[in-house]
This record gives C-alpha cells, structure tokens and sequence, in this order.
C-alpha cells in the first residue's frame, strides 16, 4: 500500500557533514532503512573592533562557527585603513589556513614612532574563504591609540569561591569581583565601591581592593544593587562604571543524583549552581557552552550575537530563575516592585511575541551590536519592540544612524546570522527573526554607559490585537475508498481559511464515526501540514501522531510547537494507518 517514510532528523542541522536515516515499514512489519548525508558548510567570522595603544601588541580572533566539511579551510585577509604598513603596524595581506582548528589568532605588533597623528585606524576584513562561507562581522576595526584609553570592566559573583549567577544565603561567604581590561598595560587602577546598596555589609579584613566580600546570612530575598568605579592613573585619567542587580535567595534547592534538567548527558548533582561559562545561567540548566548563543525556551532557539561577544541573562532573567532570556510580564512586574522601580504593568500593549532580557559583553566602548531574537510566532501588523528601564518604566526602541530594528523571515527557531544581508528595516509582519542594532552607551542601552556592554530588557508587543475569522472547509479527497493493506492514506483534507495573520492552531480534534471499527482497523491516525498543497503526507510536514482507544472515538492532536496561520489558506491532512 501506499507507505510514508519516516526521517529521524529534519533539521535545522549544525555545520559539517550530519547524516540523517529514513525508515519505512509495510503492513506486514517489514522495514526498510536508508542513510543520507547532509553537508552545512560554516560560517567563517572575525572578532569585533578593538583598541590598542600606539606601541602595544594586539590580536583578533578568526573562528568557524562548526565543523568544516572537509580541511583545510582557507581565507585571505585584506589590510586597508589610515594606519599604514610597516610605519604603523605589523599587518600585511596574507592567507590564514586552518589545518584542524576552528579558530585561528592573529596577532600584529603596533609601532611607537613618537609622532603625535592623533588615533589612526587599522581594517581587516576576511574574503575569498574555501571550505567555509563569509559570516558576520567579517571585518574587525583596530584604533591604534596615542592618549589614554579608559579600562573596561566585568563583574563576577563568587560564593565560597565558585562563580555563581545569584546568591543563596545558606551557601557561604560571597565574593564580587571586578575585573579590568586595560589597553594601557603600564596603570594601576583603584576601585571604589561606595555606591553599591549599603545593605550589603562589606567585610572588615585583608580585602582585596577590586573584591568586595560580604557575609549573606542576614540578608533578606530580593534585589540589590552592586555597582563599582574604577580609575586608573594615566597622565589624564579616566574611570569605567560596572554595575548590577545581585538576586538573593534563602535556601538553595537540593540537585537530583539522577536527573539530568539540561540533557547533557551529566546529572544535575555533578553540574551544580555554579556559572561555569560565565552567562549567568546555573550549570544544571546550562546544556550549552556557546558564548554568543542564549536559550529563550523549550524548541524556540537562542538569542544570538556576533563572534567575539559574551551574551548572558540580564538581572531581571537571573532573577525570575527560569535559566532562560525568555520572561513574562509578570516577570518583570516582580522584578520591578522587589527592587522599588518603575511601573511595569505597561497596560496599553500586549506582548505576544515575547519579552527577554539578555547583555552582551566584549564590545568597544561605544560601538553598536547587532542581536538576533528568533520570535515564538511571526511578527504581526503594527508590531514594535519596547524596553523596560528600572527608573522610567516602558519606551519605544529608539532608532537612529547607531541604532536600528530589523527583521527576516526565517522559520521558528532558526534566523540568519547576525549581519546577514537577510535582515530588512523595520518589524515586518510574517517574520521569525528580529535582529536589533543597539549602540553600547545610547539610548536603548539600560545602563547608559559606553562600557562596552549592552543591556536589554525588551520584548516585541503590539498595542492591539484584532481577533481573526478562521473558516474551516473540507478540500474533496480523488479517493475515498480504502481497503486493509492500502498503508497510509489520506482520509480527511482540510484548508483553515483566515481573513488576518495573527491566529495561532495549537490542537485539533477529530471525532470519527461509521460502520469501521477504528481500534483494530486504524493502527495510527496522523495531522500533516500541507505546506506545498499537493494533498500528499511528507515526512517534513508532520505534525503529530495518535492512535484510537475506542470505536467512533475522538482524537485530539496538541502541537509541540503551535502553527501560526498566515492570512490566507493553511491546509491539513489526516492519514490513517490501514
């Protein structure tokens, strides 16, 4: 009869050479397998804009985002730019190979000539690459230096010396640590940490200056405000400001010895509460290591930022504890209202699209980055992206030359990369994938400060929502007679006909009835949808499967991942298993 196979992978699908395997099995049980392979070809990106002082060696970073389908992989680097060669840095054109490595360091010495010319610009974009195919950024803009550069700052949280994402006040002394990346290697630096919450009692003893320690037993649930400045000593010195809200919780929870929350193979007990790779996400709910890549929820993708970025939960997500970007309003009402900021409710714009809340760090002082949000559902009409700030509550995204909304079409969970040339002006409806501009230090920058960070809490709302008119019709099937044996074939064709595009299908329920005893007649029942509208099943277009418990009984199919109805025509099948 006729037989539908069975794929057990359809994708999205990593770089290198993946193999998928197509099964098929007949009335009788017998089965029938075949192997194919399926080629990604990497991305090949460079590390983002930098600044170097006259005299100083620098480096940049060249990185695959997989594996290769084959080595070696090849790009030539093209040198341009007001500094020149030789006079002004080490830097030629050249070909980088990687033999076995996905990522390769360049690195090139500056030239001190003792000349004041003011800050000078060193560019060096990737192009004809082999083996692999140019992302975003290929190019990466050094400023070579002649004053004073202001030091860069990260802050890490440390309990009993583990770096953590919040604190448990049951788990010991907590350590908040300020690191500094100086382009001037020859200052010293002071901190001073006077403006962080004074509920925070900082220990008396041998503290180191970029430390501040504190005993959390007393302390209460909540938010607290840390925040340090840290000056150096240049001829003309200049200071950085690092600051953020530390989540305090009680008790911490017991980790299971045979519970693996993440599915990295490693129980929960092993991997514990710590923050290992720095994204503030606790090791047990962590199953990634990628530093550009941050979850936003079950099957719905990762929020995602350039080569050469850090990209971590923002203090609202780390307080909400759901180990993910992805928050509800809720969320940040109770955010909000524990550290005594601004109204949250934002009652004249639904968020049906997603709020999230995430930082990137690794950014030259002042540049703008480029993020890509993969949204649960395509954009609607008349959608824009709003942003919480702890002192003025909710604002419209601001754009201008350094900052920007943009959106691709793409599909549930998989968006072009960060740059992609896929990405058009504008919130446009129909869209999966939202990539916003944000200048470090502008106006949707929540911090403010040109610090080389990007803060946003924002999501994508609409200030309605019109209910749309769905019609269902039955689509006449070209047979409709059926004998044992026939396989999988097509009893029910069905087209959901809307008049907008913001419905959403998230179960259907079938009732049968007649002479046809579906327990032991039907083996299987299962709800395809008909993407190319041709009325036969794929095993690309399969929704869901069941099977009947009892004669003219009712089948209810839930969707793993709900299916937004386009205005327009959606068709559907469902096949039985004769």
């Amino acid at each position: 009869g006729n037989i539908v196979p069975d794929v057990d992978n359809a994708g999205p699908f990593p770089p290198g050479r993946n193999e998928v395997t197509w099964s098929a099995s007949d009335e009788a049980g017998n089965t029938s397998t075949a192997s194919q392979k399926v080629d990604v070809i990497p991305l090949i990106t460079i590390s983002g804009d930098e600044v170097v002082v006259e005299g100083e060696d620098g480096a940049f970073t060249i990185t695959l985002n997989g594996a290769p389908i084959a080595y070696p992989v090849e790009v030539s680097l093209e040198v341009a730019g007001t500094a020149e060669s030789a006079s002004d840095h080490s830097m030629t054109n050249q070909t980088i190979v990687l033999e076995q490595d996905r990522e390769a360091i360049i690195s090139f010495s500056t030239v001190d000539d003792g000349v004041g010319e003011g800050p000078e610009v060193l560019r060096v974009s990737l192009d004809s690459p082999s083996g692999a195919a140019l992302g975003s950024p290929d190019e990466v803009s050094v400023t070579i230096a002649e004053l004073n550069v202001a030091p860069r700052l990260s802050l890490t949280i440390l309990q009993n010396g583990e770096p953590v994402p919040l604190i448990y006040t049951d788990r010991g002394e907590v350590t908040i640590r300020v690191s500094v990346d100086d382009a001037n290697p020859q200052d010293s630096h002071s901190a001073d940490w006077s403006a962080t919450d004074n509920r925070l009692s900082r220990s008396v003893g041998d503290n180191k200056p970029m430390d501040f320690v504190f005993d959390p037993t007393q302390l209460l649930e909540g938010v607290y405000q840390v925040a340090v400045t840290v000056s150096d000593d240049g001829m003309e010195p200049l200071e950085a400001v690092a600051a953020m809200a530390l989540s305090v919780r009680a008790i911490a929870p017991d980790l299971s010895d045979d519970t693996d929350t993440d599915g990295d193979g490693i129980y929960d007990s092993i991997e514990g509460l710590g923050d290992s790779d720095g994204d503030r996400i606790p090791d047990y709910l962590d199953g990634s290591d990628d530093a550009r890549a941050l979850p936003i929820g079950d099957n719905l993708g990762s929020i995602q930022s350039p080569q050469g970025t850090q990209m971590s939960l923002g203090d609202v997500a780390v307080f909400s504890g759901a180990g993910n970007a992805g928050l509800t309003l809720a969320d940040v009402e109770s955010f909000a209202d524990s550290l005594g900021g601004a109204d949250a409710s934002d009652d004249d714009y639904y968020y049906t699209r997603g709020i999230f809340d995430f930082e990137v760090a690794g950014l030259s002082s002042g540049e703008s980055v480029e993020i890509v949000i993969p949204v649960m559902a395509p954009l609607l009409e008349g959608s824009v992206y709003r942003k919480y700030d702890v002192a003025e509550g909710w604002n419209q995204f601001v754009e201008d030359h350094a900052n920007r909304l943009s959106s691709a079409t793409g599909e549930l969970g998989v968006c072009p990369a960060p740059g992609s040339s896929n990405y058009l002006d504008g919130l446009i409806a129909g869209s999966y994938c939202v990539q916003l501009t944000i200048e470090d230090g502008g106006l949707n920058d929540q911090d403010a400060m040109a610090n080389g960070i990007v803060k946003d809490p924002g999501g994508i709302a609409v200030d309605y929502i019109p209910l749309p008119n769905i019609e269902a019709t039955n689509i006449q099937l070209s047979d409709t007679s059926f004998a044992e044996g026939d396989g999988e074939v097509v009893v029910l064709a069905f087209a959901l006909n809307a008049d907008a595009g913001n419905g959403q299908l998230e179960f259907i329920t079938i009732q049968a009835s007649g002479t046809l005893d579906e327990v032991n007649s039907v083996d299987r029942v299962r709800l395809y949808v008909d993407v190319d509208k041709d009325g036969v099943p794929d095993a690309t277009e399969r929704l869901s499967d069941q099977a009947y418990t009892q004669d003219d009984g009712a089948l209810t199919f839930i969707l793993s991942s709900p299916i937004q109805l386009l205005e327009g025509e959606s068709r559907f099948l469902i096949t039985y298993q004769l």
